[in-house]
């Protein structure tokens, strides 16, 4: 994911949106590496503990204009 990512990265520098409109084999590219990015950030990681806590939630939020202690 990693790689793919710099790729975008390098293929990217000193090109303007119209060159991604006019380059298809670019426009291609950058898109195959943002598919790559996209589906590797859905799969757990090989090093991951499979116990890993659920994400904590977000606190409650005070009625507003009430101050907090």
């Amino acid at each position: 994911m990693l790689d793919a990512a710099r790729d975008a990265v390098t293929f990217a520098q000193g090109r303007t949106c119209e060159d991604l409109a006019r380059d298809r084999q670019f426009a291609l590219a950058l898109v195959k590496c943002v598919e790559i990015v996209g589906e590797d950030a859905g799969r757990p990681a090989l090093d991951q503990d499979a116990t890993v806590p659920p994400p904590r939630q977000p606190e409650p939020q005070s009625e507003k204009g009430a101050s907090r202690p």
